[in-house]
């Protein structure tokens, strides 16, 4: 065969494959005997006879597994020989194997994914096609092929075995992306179907490991592209929990334990990637990042880490999360999701933007969200605004009008607005009427103020001075509190205040005004509470004496009676000195008890002076009872007002 010519080589195999047709039996010894010539030329030196191998091997390799192995070995050296026509032939000679027998799908279509990396820029046009083939004829095979090839490996590799492994990452993605993306889409990676599984599986795997390049274009050129991937889907949520475990690693590496003021910058790609997927394209329900977002991002221990930049960052995309929770809180699954955590959330955030942030760095539309949010959860859910969140919306209002004077800002009304309906002005208090002058009767120097009322007031007022402790000196010659050093007055502030209707504070401040002026005068000043002193009548001798009143002679007329003595004597002696020392214990026991039937406080009407005469001097001649049983007796029989015992009532 060295020998011979390449046409005559050519010539020979031709008819040898005419022959091997026309043979009923697939195993037979002439089709044999073709596929080992064949399996020889794939390795002849003559490129014509390569091809003829490359176009005829897959109509036999099926037959005949014992040369299988060599065969597809003879067909995968076509595709790496040196002439570009050969390699194209060899090209087309994987598909046709495939087609023969599909267990080889897999093996070919790794061998075609290696093949991209090809410098021909006319083969790689059909190597593509080739694993287009591919996918129609096994997509679930070729998808996962294509996976494999996009997850990173877990075996440690040299600088240039990763290289190679990236760029062939970056080719596979881009047919993908490309000239097979609109296969996968509507035809093999249908919903509920095994090609879809594999392809969504494997590209979620390869989210865990891969940088945020190719992780953009996972996301936003194939797995969103699929139709299981509709607004609020299961799908969404797997590629956002996926998303939030790269943030959650993320944050550690940018949140060290003891480290400063963090500007996220490896957790900064996966909150945009995150708001993409619930936000904007609403793959996922919009109260999964809420969640995420609360449970990591907006306790004060966190935000007071960040630094500005980050701040807005986050503050930013909360409000955008919660506008789209707004909008699509009646769709998809929310029973999990705290709901009534948004407003305690937004007014730590609310917090934040008005106490820590700079003027020019505010996001004002952010905190016009926040107050929008926290008015909704007022009005539907019967949310209270807590006292603390009165205090900085009152502040933000105040930074907004500052800022608005400085610098136009279109949200100013509304967000006053707005914080006018979370907090409602104070009402100022009733400024009081003035009480209705009393008609004065010039007449009768009175005033028009009924009778009935003046009486009960002069009741009320008789009740309380009865239930004040009895003085221990006669009220007739007490001496001020200025003279003795003590207060004696029998009067306190209370009865002074009720008796001359003004309040006390003003007492007291007039008292106080007055007391001024007296020190400055060289005068003493009087007590504040020390009684009027009644006016008393001048004699010759300038001596200033009481006359003693019609009732008072009459209460003192018996002479053997107690009162009637010691009115007598206080009278005889109306300037008795009083000593000044306090009374105490012992001296208050030894002076007479007083009996306020017999002395009442209020003085005597004339009918009650007459009754008091005439009890003092039947009383006065009583014998006394020397046993508790005579007093007890006495007590029984009594004494009537005409000064007659009486019987004792006997029970029958």
């Amino acid at each position: 065969m060295e020998g011979r010519s390449p046409e005559e080589q050519d010539r020979d195999i031709r008819e040898l494959i005419r022959r091997a047709e026309r043979q009923p039996v697939k195993t037979s010894g002439v089709r044999r005997e073709v596929l080992r010539r064949l399996i020889d030329l794939a390795h002849s030196p003559h490129p014509k006879l390569k091809m003829t191998a490359a176009q005829n091997l897959n109509k036999y390799i099926k037959d005949f597994p014992d040369l299988e192995d060599d065969a597809i070995n003879a067909v995968y050296d076509l595709c790496e020989d040196p002439v570009t026509k050969v390699r194209i032939t060899g090209y087309g000679a994987i598909v046709e194997v495939s087609k023969e027998q599909l267990k080889w799908v897999k093996r070919n279509a790794d061998v075609l994914v290696q093949l991209l990396q090809s410098d021909e820029p006319e083969e790689v046009p059909v190597i593509k096609r080739a694993l287009s083939q591919h996918l129609d004829m096994d997509p679930a095979v070729t998808l996962g092929v294509l996976c494999d090839q996009v997850v990173p490996s877990d075996e440690p590799m040299d600088e240039e075995e990763q290289a190679i492994r990236n760029r062939l990452r970056s080719l596979v993605l881009s047919f993908v992306t490309g000239e097979a993306k609109r296969s996968i889409v509507e035809r093999h990676a249908v919903p509920g179907s095994q090609a879809e599984e594999t392809l969504v599986g494997g590209m979620l795997k390869a989210i865990n490991k891969l940088s945020p390049p190719d992780i953009d274009v996972i996301v936003k050129g194939v797995l969103l592209s699929l139709s299981s991937f509709r607004p609020s889907s299961s799908r969404g949520k797997q590629l956002l929990d996926v998303i939030f475990d790269r943030a959650k690693a993320s944050l550690k590496i940018d949140m060290p334990p003891g480290g400063g003021r963090s500007s996220l910058e490896n957790t900064r790609y996966f909150l945009e990637m995150a708001s993409f997927i619930a936000v904007q394209k609403r793959v996922a329900h919009p109260s999964h990042l809420l969640q995420f977002y609360f449970t990591s991002l907006t306790s004060k221990m966190t935000l007071v880490r960040l630094n500005e930049d980050a701040q807005v960052l986050v503050l930013t995309h909360i409000a955008d999360t919660l506008a789209a929770f707004q909008e699509t809180s009646s769709e998809g699954d929310t029973a999990m999701f705290p709901t009534k955590q948004v407003p305690d959330v937004c007014a730590v955030l609310l917090q934040l933007f008005a106490e820590s942030m700079s003027i020019e760095r505010r996001p004002w539309k952010v905190c016009h969200t926040l107050l929008r949010t926290c008015l909704h959860y007022k009005q539907e859910s019967n949310w209270v605004v807590p006292s603390y969140l009165a205090s900085i919306l009152q502040t933000i209002q105040t930074l907004a009008v500052s800022q608005g004077q400085d610098t136009k800002m279109d949200s100013l009304e509304d967000i006053q607005s707005l914080i006018r309906s979370l907090v409602p002005p104070a009402p100022r208090p009733p400024t009081p009427s003035p009480a209705p002058a009393a008609a004065t009767d010039v007449s009768k120097g009175t005033n028009s103020i009924p009778a009935a009322k003046t009486e009960r007031r002069i009741m009320n007022v008789k009740r309380k001075h009865e239930e004040q402790p009895q003085p221990t000196c006669p009220p007739d010659s007490a001496p001020s509190s200025a003279a003795n050093g003590g207060d004696f007055s029998t009067s306190t502030p209370q009865l002074n205040q009720q008796q001359s209707g003004k309040p006390q504070a003003r007492q007291r401040a007039s008292t106080g005004a007055w007391n001024a002026g007296a020190k400055q005068n060289g005068q003493p000043a009087p007590s504040e509470e020390q009684p009027r002193t009644a006016k008393r009548a001048k004699k010759g001798g300038g001596e200033e004496l009481r006359e003693p009143s019609l009732l008072s002679r009459m209460a003192a007329a018996p002479a053997n009676s107690r009162v009637g003595t010691e009115r007598a004597t206080w009278s005889s002696n109306p300037k008795r000195r009083i000593e000044s020392a306090p009374t105490t214990f012992a001296r208050s026991a030894q002076q007479p008890p007083h009996d306020s039937d017999r002395d009442p406080i209020q003085g005597f009407s004339i009918k009650g002076a007459a009754k008091a005469a005439g009890l003092g001097s039947q009383s006065d001649s009583q014998p006394t009872k020397s046993s508790l049983l005579d007093r007890i007796r006495d007590d029984d029989v009594g004494w009537d007002m005409s000064g007659q015992r009486k019987k004792r009532r006997t029970k029958t």
